[in-house]
C-alpha cells in the first residue's frame, strides 16, 4: 500500500523548518555583532546608519534576528561605504529643481546596434585583457520588467520610459540628473583574478547584450567604470532592480567597489540594489509597495522600510535582500 503525501503540507514543513534554521543563525550574528557591543546604544534610535566592514558588505543587517523580532522591526536601516563618504553626504546641497522620473527596463538583449566605428574596439577598455575577452553570458528576456515599469506609470504620469530596443546605454548616457532613475535589467560580477580593475568586474545589461558573448561588440554592456562617469550630480534615487547589483570587490576602509559605488560617483544621493538574486514576483511586490510608499509621502528610506515591514510575514530571504545605500 502506498501512502498518500500531502505536498502542501510538506513545503510547509520545510518552510517552516527553514525559517527555524535561518533564525538561529541570524541570531547568532546579531549576537556577535551587537549584544556585547551595541544593544543598549541603539536601542533607542529609530534609524541606523551602518558603514559595514568586509564580508558585511554583502550582509543585510534588518534580518538579523533578536528577542523574537528583526532587527528591521525596530529600525530603519540605510548603508554607507566609509566615513569619508558619510561627511561628503551630510555636506551635500540639494539642488535639485527637477522632478522627473527615468525607467530603463525590459532591454532586447539580441537589438543589432548601428553599425560601430572601426576606432569602436569590441571589448577592449571595457572588460577584455590582452584582447581576450573575460565576458561571456547571455541574457534572458525580462517579461518581469515590463510589470514594474507598470508599476512606476500609476504613480508618475509623466515617466520617461527606456523600453525593449529604446534601453540601450547610448540613451543612458543622453540623460542628465533625473530626480530618480529606475534600472530594471541583469546584473553582473564577474570574480576573475585576470581583471585589473574591479570596476570591471561589475556592470549591467542593456538592448544589445548578447553580442558582447560572440567577443565583437560590448555596447549592450556598462560596466561600473562606465556609468561612474554619468551625470547624475543632482539624482536623488538610482534603483537597480537587477540581481546582485550590490555585489563587488572589497577595499579595506572603502566598502565594496561596484555598482553602488559606481552610482555614488556619478553624483547619486541614494541606491537601492540587491545582494543576491531574489524570485521576481517578489522583487515585484516589493517595488509596488515601495513606490506606494513614496507617493504617500515617504521619504525613500522609510518607503523601503516599510515595504519590507509588509512583507515581513515572508522568509527574509524575500525581502532583505534589497538595501539602499546613503543617507
Amino acid at each position: 500500500m502506498v501512502e498518500a503525501i500531502n505536498t502542501n503540507t510538506l513545503n510547509l514543513n520545510l518552510t517552516n523548518e527553514l525559517n527555524k534554521q535561518s533564525k538561529k543563525i541570524v541570531s547568532t550574528i546579531y549576537n556577535k555583532l551587537f549584544k556585547h557591543h551595541l544593544t543598549e546604544q541603539i536601542k533607542n534610535k529609530k534609524r541606523l546608519i551602518i558603514s559595514p566592514d568586509g564580508l558585511l558588505n554583502f550582509l543585510p543587517f534588518e534580518a538579523l534576528y533578536h528577542q523574537n523580532k528583526y532587527l528591521i522591526e525596530s529600525h530603519e536601516i540605510s548603508y554607507i561605504s566609509s566615513g569619508r563618504e558619510l561627511l561628503r553626504q551630510i555636506k551635500r546641497k540639494n539642488t535639485n529643481l527637477s522632478s522627473n522620473v527615468i525607467v530603463f527596463g525590459s532591454p532586447d538583449f539580441w537589438l543589432k546596434l548601428p553599425k560601430k566605428e572601426p576606432s569602436e574596439s569590441l571589448l577592449k577598455n571595457s572588460i577584455s585583457i590582452d584582447n581576450a575577452t573575460i565576458f561571456d553570458i547571455n541574457f534572458s528576456a525580462l517579461e518581469i520588467s515590463k510589470q514594474e515599469i507598470e508599476i512606476i506609470k500609476k504613480h508618475y504620469s509623466d515617466l520617461e520610459i527606456y523600453q525593449d530596443i529604446n534601453a540601450t546605454v547610448e540613451n543612458l548616457f543622453n540623460i542628465k540628473s533625473p530626480k530618480i532613475l529606475h534600472i530594471s535589467t541583469h546584473g553582473f560580477f564577474l570574480d576573475n583574478p585576470k581583471n585589473p580593475n574591479p570596476m570591471l568586474a561589475s556592470g549591467l545589461a542593456f538592448a544589445g547584450a548578447n553580442y558582447a558573448s560572440y567577443r565583437d561588440d560590448a555596447r549592450g554592456i556598462a560596466t561600473a567604470l562606465k556609468l561612474s562617469s554619468l551625470e547624475l550630480q543632482n539624482t536623488e534615487l538610482v534603483v537597480l532592480s537587477a540581481c546582485e547589483t550590490g555585489l563587488g570587490k572589497i577595499h579595506k576602509a572603502e566598502g565594496v567597489t561596484g555598482l553602488s559605488k559606481a552610482f555614488i560617483q556619478a553624483g547619486a544621493k541614494n541606491v537601492i540594489m540587491s545582494l543576491w538574486s531574489v524570485s521576481s514576483q517578489e522583487t515585484v511586490t516589493l517595488m509596488q509597495k515601495f513606490y506606494m510608499n513614496i507617493a504617500n509621502g515617504d521619504n525613500y528610506t522609510t518607503a523601503l522600510h516599510k515595504a519590507k515591514l509588509q512583507m515581513i510575514k515572508k522568509h527574509p530571504y524575500y525581502w532583505s535582500a534589497f538595501i539602499i545605500s546613503g543617507i
